[in-house]
């Protein structure tokens, strides 16, 4: 029992975005090309705001050509020189992924120009009143997105030159001293485009950096709770300020130990290495997920589990006994596969234990006790392929596991301590053990054959390997049930 209640886990906090995420979504792939077009080869947080950059320009180009069209409709031979304008500014603004090959930020600040002296072209030719120079305010949001806060200072820096643009625009274009000759009609139309495409486009920056930062939000709780029990990561994020300490009294831990990989590892590369060890302990996790117990930590090719935390379970000793006997079965079975000298060694032991949370910027969810020194201290007393539990253990899986006594082990720290071989079940399984583990099979086959304990399989036994660690051959006889 804990002495403090343990609150249920509540699923990652959602938003409005989080739907439209979770719907999977694929562009077309000449549009997903042109979207990203430039871009190729940088990192992902440069590509999304090149993006960026580009969906301007087209978006741009479109409106541009647009104005060109209804310029040319209303009166062509008045409107010339703003036709002739927004064409360039169409041409110009859809060439922009063509700058990203110059740097990082080519692109904004070729764009930054094209709009700022188009925006300004066109004032003077339709005067203020048309409402174009209000453009300069979007102008400035898309500048700020594109160069990212990394650039802030280099953003200010064009984004105070649109200002000046756009006081400029107004104080010297007021209405009778632009260069083309507009009607009021025409005035009215273009302010409300001019102000619609603002809105438009500033609730598009909104909507994108709202659900980056909703993005990069769930891509750290996620993170957070792979890292530690959902229970604990739930209450981080809702108290972050507040320690996390439990007493937790009837726990049962385990240590693992990969034999022989040392060696092994002495004749792979990095990347081998660190694949072989990806590849055991994804095996290890959907076993640890399987049987709802906590991965606790990896230490080098060592694996730590603790059952009963952060909520108390009555079978703690069993789940993990079972956990046990299928991690055996399942790195003899990986090992033989891939033709490699590996097997692994275990120590368990139950009973009280202190769990919390430590660390300032990198957390950790991790647990103390003399719970912990025992198991630790049991897995080198091992031989390859064993499990060798502790008295509080064997006194709570006596009545459905084997038990073959290997007396009085010497542990160091704590002296002379009585240890015990986990050699497999007696009867019955735990709840929806996995069915195509080798622990399971040699359970089902002893269950046929009418055994209370399965049999010896000379293939899977341990190799006596000196050196793994100590191996305690103290008198072995079947333990009391």
């Amino acid at each position: 029992m804990t002495e403090e209640t343990t609150p249920s886990p509540r699923p990652l906090q959602r938003s409005l975005f989080t739907p439209l995420r979770a719907t999977e979504l694929r562009l077309p792939t000449f549009l997903s090309r042109l979207i990203f077009a430039g871009t190729g080869g940088l990192p992902e947080s440069d590509r999304r705001s090149l993006a960026v950059a580009n969906v301007t320009g087209y978006l741009g180009a479109i409106s541009s050509a647009s104005f060109a069209i209804s310029f040319s409709l209303v009166n062509f031979e008045m409107l010339k020189a703003a036709v002739i304008g927004n064409i360039f500014s169409a041409v110009a603004t859809a060439l922009t992924p063509f700058t990203h090959r110059f740097g990082r930020t080519a692109g904004v600040y070729y764009l930054a120009a094209v709009f700022y002296l188009s925006l300004f072209f066109f004032v003077s030719e339709l005067g203020r009143d048309a409402g174009i120079q209000l453009n300069y305010i979007a102008a400035s949001a898309i500048v700020i997105v594109i160069f990212g806060v990394k650039r802030i200072a280099e953003a200010s820096v064009v984004v105070a030159v649109g200002f000046f643009l756009h006081l400029a625009a107004w104080f010297i274009y007021p209405s009778g001293n632009a260069w083309g000759a507009v009607s009021p009609l025409l005035t009215m139309q273009l302010y409300t485009q001019s102000t619609a495409t603002i809105m438009i486009i500033l609730g598009f920056v909104v909507w994108y950096i709202l659900s980056l930062l909703e993005t990069a939000q769930e891509r750290s709780q996620t993170l957070l709770f792979n890292m530690m029990p959902a229970a604990i990561a739930q209450r981080l994020i809702d108290a972050p300020q507040r320690r996390v300490a439990e007493r937790h009294a009837d726990t049962t831990v385990m240590f693992a130990d990969l034999c022989g990989f040392t060696r092994l590892m002495a004749t792979l590369d990095a990347g081998a290495v660190v694949d072989l060890l990806n590849d055991i302990f994804s095996e290890l996790d959907a076993l640890t997920e399987h049987y709802k117990v906590e991965k606790i930590k990896t230490i080098g090719d060592a694996y730590m589990v603790c059952a009963g935390v952060p909520v108390a379970r009555a079978d703690h000793a069993e789940a993990v006994a079972a956990l046990a006997l299928d991690i055996v079965a399942v790195i003899d079975k990986f090992a033989a596969a891939h033709k490699l000298p590996l097997k692994i060694r275990i120590g368990i032991e139950s009973g009280s234990v202190v769990a919390g949370v430590i660390g300032a910027s990198k957390f950790s969810y991790d647990v103390w006790g003399g719970a912990v020194n025992i198991a630790a201290r049991l897995e080198p007393c091992a031989g390859p392929g064993e499990i060798v539990v502790g008295e509080r253990a064997r006194g709570l899986l006596a009545e459905r596991f084997a038990l073959s006594a290997m007396g009085a082990v010497d542990l160091r720290g704590i002296g002379a301590y009585e240890a015990w071989r986990l050699e497999g079940r007696l009867e019955g399984r735990l709840e929806g053990r996995p069915k195509t583990t080798e622990a399971r099979n040699r359970a089902d086959a002893s269950a046929h054959a009418g055994n209370r304990a399965p049999d010896n399989d000379p293939d899977t036994a341990p190799d006596n390997d000196p050196d793994n660690g100590q191996n305690s051959t103290a008198n072995t006889a079947p333990a009391a049930g």
